[in-house]
């Protein structure tokens, strides 16, 4: 009598499992019946079909999610400067060892990473550096994105916008956990642009030392654009020839809670800390 119960509730819950499995989507399918850790190491890893285990790591993150990952799978990066510049197309996570040991760099000369629509990605434990794109330099959001102890560094949108990051289109939403942004630069917002319905969400975070020429030295916030921010700092950015010196707000939504809005300037119009309409 006990087997027979016993084998009544296993075809009972395969049952109910496999009735989830056909109202998931694909991707989140693979990520509850195949996420899998896929290890990349610069110093020592190889780019090749079997790569992705500790003992026989992946050599780029860019192989790492062209070839080896599923939607659903974290890859685990090592310390190191890694010279690349990635397009996500996927929905995974890429964890580092930390801001200041794992760097993702552009060399001052492409842009350091870029999210499709529709992907649900997370950058945790690493720098994204030296970026240099027209919109975007370090990072182009079109997808659901978050920063978690993350650092943008040194990157630049030259004439353009979003020296940071350009989080743009009424898909793309970024979140923002105990991360900073700091000393980029563009023509508008030089930290961060925000604008056409998109969502930036940030919780204990720096937005410093960024510089743009046009407005929106910390923040561009545009066209039903809609920032969040709670206990973070919006501090020292600037804007040399227009206004908004930490944000820059016309025709969007911006909330503060708990947030330290200090140091930013604008030489031309004023608005030093804050420019609305």
């Amino acid at each position: 009598m006990t087997d027979r119960l016993r084998s009544h509730r296993l075809r009972m819950v395969a049952g109910v499992v496999l009735v989830v499995a056909l109202l998931l989507p694909a991707w989140a399918i693979q990520t509850v019946f195949a996420a899998a850790t896929i290890a990349v190491n610069g110093a020592t890893g190889s780019d090749s079909a079997a790569c992705g285990s500790g003992a026989t790591p992946c050599k780029t993150i860019a192989f790492a999610i062209t070839n080896r990952a599923a939607n659903g799978d974290t890859i685990s990066v090592a310390a190191g400067t890694y010279a690349e510049s990635l397009t996500i197309a996927k929905s995974v996570a890429i964890v580092g060892a930390g801001q200041g040991m794992t760097k993702i760099d552009g060399g001052n000369t492409k842009q350091v990473v870029k999210i499709s629509a529709g992907q649900i990605v997370t950058l945790q434990r690493l720098a994204v550096q030296n970026g240099n794109a027209p919109t975007g330099g370090g990072i182009a959001n079109a997808g659901t994105l978050t920063l978690s102890e993350v650092a943008l560094i040194n990157n630049v949108a030259p004439g353009g916008k979003g020296g940071g990051i350009a989080n743009i289109g009424t898909t793309a939403r970024l979140t923002l956990t105990m991360s900073t942004i700091t000393g980029n630069s563009a023509m508008t917002g030089g930290g961060i642009a925000n604008e056409t319905g998109a969502i930036v969400n940030a919780d204990s975070s720096t937005i410093s030392g960024n510089t743009v020429t046009d407005i929106g030295g910390g923040i561009y916030n545009r066209a039903n654009g809609n920032v969040n921010l709670v206990n973070s700092t919006l501090s020292g950015n600037k804007v040399t020839s227009g206004a908004g010196g930490g944000i820059d707000s016309f025709g969007a939504t911006v909330s503060f809670t708990n947030v330290t809005v200090a140091g930013n300037t604008s030489n031309s119009f004023g608005n030093d800390g804050i420019s609305t309409d």
